[in-house]
């Protein structure tokens, strides 16, 4: 697992979470899942082997 595939993950993670964000977001907040979905992309290139984050470990590191 590399970055695009724990960006699209998270992406599609927080997407999930919050279904109406998509119906109506602003800029910011589209831009803020843009930020959330980096950071897991970030986390894991930090990494050896397939180890993408968990929700736990971007709650440590993602900051809004």
């Amino acid at each position: 697992m590399g970055a695009g595939d724990s960006y699209s993950s998270a992406l599609i993670d927080a997407v999930l979470g919050s279904p109406s964000i998509l119906a109506d977001a602003t800029e910011a907040e589209l831009s803020r899942l843009g930020r959330y979905a980096a950071t897991a992309a970030a986390v894991t290139v930090q990494r050896v082997g397939a180890n993408p984050p968990t929700r736990a470990d971007l709650s440590q590191c993602y900051r809004e």
